[in-house]
């Protein structure tokens, strides 16, 4: 039977990255239709949402089973015990 964990959290990253390229695609024509048109707020909306893309583009995956979900050292600096 296969592990649904692994399942759904490689889901979640593939599906991250999907919408992290959807962003940068939106974010680029937003920019261009913002130069062509001399609207330079839209050309701004573009290049932040283009950034938060290309963020998402190259975010770390997350993996819980790894213990992704918290620091690895505690606060004072020493390893959990």
């Amino acid at each position: 039977m296969p592990n649904r964990g692994k399942t759904y959290w490689r889901l979640f990253n593939v599906l991250g990255r999907i919408v992290g390229v959807l962003f940068t695609l939106g974010g680029a024509i937003f920019i261009i239709y913002g130069l062509t048109s001399a609207s330079a707020l839209v050309a701004v909306v573009g290049l932040v949402v283009a950034v938060l893309g290309i963020l998402l583009v190259f975010a770390k995956p997350f993996r819980p089973d790894f213990r992704d979900s918290g620091p690895p050292e505690s606060i004072n600096g020493r390893k959990d015990e």
